[in-house]
C-alpha cells in the first residue's frame, strides 16, 4: 500500500509539472491561442456542476494543437442515504470547490476547414480540493440519538474527452469527465438517551468513480 500510495503521488507530481510547464512554455511561444472554458452540467447523480477554466494551446499545425490550463469548479453534494443502512428523511445539501490542472489537446475531425467545423478535444490531468462539501443530519431511533456527517470532494487524476463544432472563435461542445477518484468520508455517532452517553462512532471512507457530463462554450483569445 505504502508503495501504491507513492507512485499516485508521483504520478500526481509528474501531471501538474507538465500542465505548469506547458501553461508557461506556451505562454511565451508562437502560433498560440487562449482560450476561455465554461461548462454547465450534473454528476451522475444528478447535481449541479459548474466550471470556468483558461487554456493555453500552441498549434502544430492548422488542425492540430496541444496545451495545458487550469480552472475552478463548483460541484454540488446531496446527503440521500445513511451509508450504515439506515434511510434518511430528509436530504442535507453542501458543495465543494476545485481547481483542475490539466494538459489538452485539440483538432479538427475533418481535414477540411469549413465555416461550421466539428472538431475534439481532451484533457488530463489533476483535481486539487480547496473546499469540501460537509454535510450533517441527526436522527433518533429507539432512543437512539444517529449524528451522520459525511464529507465529499472531488480528488485525483481524471480524464475528459469532448466532442463538438467550432465557428470562427466560438465553440460548442459535449464532455464527459470521469474521476478517478471521488472520497466521501462518512462518520456516524450514535448517543443513548437511557445510559446518558456515546455508544459508538463509526467510519466510512470510500472512493468511487466519479463522472460529470458537461455542455460547454469555449472562445479563442
Amino acid at each position: 500500500m505504502f508503495v501504491k500510495s507513492k507512485l499516485c503521488d508521483m504520478k500526481k507530481g509528474l501531471i501538474i509539472l507538465l500542465s505548469l510547464f506547458m501553461i508557461v512554455n506556451i505562454s511565451f511561444a508562437q502560433n498560440n491561442f487562449g482560450y476561455l472554458e465554461l461548462s454547465g452540467g450534473a454528476t451522475r447523480s444528478l447535481e449541479p456542476a459548474v466550471s470556468i477554466k483558461g487554456i493555453f494551446s500552441h498549434y502544430k499545425n492548422h488542425h492540430f494543437a496541444i496545451g495545458g490550463g487550469l480552472g475552478f469548479s463548483y460541484v454540488s453534494h446531496t446527503l440521500n442515504d445513511d451509508d450504515f443502512g439506515i434511510p434518511l428523511d430528509n436530504k442535507g445539501k453542501d458543495f465543494s470547490l476545485e481547481i483542475p490542472i490539466f494538459l489538452n489537446i485539440r483538432g479538427n475531425i475533418l481535414k477540411k476547414e469549413y465555416k461550421v467545423t466539428p472538431y475534439y478535444s481532451v484533457s488530463a490531468g489533476y483535481i486539487y480540493p480547496l473546499k469540501k462539501a460537509v454535510i450533517e443530519y441527526s436522527y433518533t431511533v429507539n432512543n437512539i440519538y444517529n449524528v451522520v456527517t459525511r464529507d465529499g470532494y472531488n480528488k485525483g487524476l481524471y480524464f475528459a474527452p469532448e466532442i463538438g463544432i467550432s465557428y470562427k472563435r466560438l465553440s460548442c461542445g459535449l464532455e464527459v469527465m470521469y474521476g478517478m477518484s471521488d472520497c466521501e468520508n462518512n462518520t456516524r455517532e450514535l448517543y443513548d438517551y437511557n445510559a446518558g452517553a456515546y455508544i459508538s462512532t463509526q467510519y466510512l471512507t470510500t472512493e468511487v468513480r466519479n463522472l460529470i457530463f458537461s455542455f460547454k462554450i469555449t472562445g479563442r483569445l
